[in-house]
């Protein structure tokens, strides 16, 4: 896990107002000439914060690939007469790996 990387993906995190709730780096995995390296993201955010997310992580410096993402809907809260705040914001599970090439 790269250091520099978890370091630049919170500033992009923190710029867009996204509460982070974890961050996980895993174990790189070598396709080939690649080299991935898996990170598990736990977030929570609006669908238009996740939106800003994902065209910052594509327009990135560095290569970095979706792998999966899970958007937990906050439709059980509504009855729980939560804030308008909380019912905008969810929890996202997601994968995301650096690709960088072998050499």
């Amino acid at each position: 896990a790269s250091i520099e990387f978890i370091d630049a993906l919170t500033d992009i995190i923190e710029k867009l107002n996204i509460a982070i709730l974890s961050i996980k780096p895993q174990k790189k995995i070598k396709k080939g000439k690649y080299i991935f390296i898996p990170y598990d993201l736990d977030i929570r955010c609006s669908y238009e914060q996740f939106g800003k997310l994902v065209n910052a992580l594509e327009s990135n410096d560095r290569l970095i690939q979706i792998d999966e993402f899970k958007l937990q809907n906050n439709v059980e809260k509504i009855s729980k007469r939560k804030g308008l705040n909380d019912l905008m914001n969810h929890n996202i599970e997601m994968k995301i790996s650096t690709i960088s090439i072998n050499k």
